[in-house]
């Protein structure tokens, strides 16, 4: 009668075996974690330029909706229509102030106008928007402060009156026909854009920027 020797692994190949799983474990770790970390970034990355586009969403509407109105009142706001200078409410690099139509308030329901007054500035790397229930509030009403984009390092204006760009703004009693804000950002660098508030004569266009 013979008998089937079974040979089984020796020590040596264990030890092999389990390096070779451990290295290849510590690999698909790594790669693992690495997806993540790019999930995360994009989201970020993702999240981030949702923020930008919805401030300038907020300032495009903003902008486009200038009215031609002068409140009434001695405030901490310019009573002038269009008020826009460097450090114009305590801001750190320009600020500026008007009065906007089209505040939605269905069947005057809500206790507020339908002209809002409100105005823009810089703090503390983040940009402000500032406003009032009414265009003419009672001396010494606090605003309403919503910080719309953060990581904001400057905020510049520049002004379209009569063919030409100005880079400042003396006609307090009047509108501009286009205002240019540029926006420096900590991580996306310069931003521009171009608002237009009353009719221009001439389209505007990028080569006169």
């Amino acid at each position: 009668m013979s008998y089937k020797i079974e040979r089984g692994f020796t020590l040596l190949e264990l030890i092999v075996a389990i390096a070779i799983f451990t290295i290849l474990s510590l690999s698909a770790y790594q790669v693992l974690q690495g997806v993540i970390l790019q999930d995360e970034i994009s989201q970020k990355k993702s999240d981030r330029l949702a923020e930008i586009q919805r401030a300038l969403l907020i300032i495009e509407r903003d902008f486009n909706t200038a009215i031609p109105l002068i409140p009434r009142d001695d405030s901490g706001l310019s009573s002038q229509m269009f008020s826009a200078q460097p450090n114009l409410l305590e801001s750190d690099d320009w600020g500026v102030s008007f009065v906007r139509n089209s505040w939605q308030n269905p069947e005057a329901r809500l206790p507020r106008s339908d002209q809002e007054r409100l105005a823009y500035r810089l703090k503390n790397n983040q940009l402000e928007r500032m406003n009032y229930n009414y265009p003419d509030p009672i001396p010494g009403t606090e605003p309403f402060r919503n910080e719309i984009l953060t990581g904001v390092t400057a905020f510049k204006l520049r002004f379209f009156d009569n063919n030409n760009w100005q880079t400042t703004w003396q006609k307090s009693n009047n509108l501009p026909q286009g205002v240019e804000i540029t926006l420096k950002l900590e991580d996306f660098g310069v931003i521009k854009r171009i608002f237009v508030l009353l009719p221009l004569t001439e389209p505007l266009t990028e080569e006169e920027s």
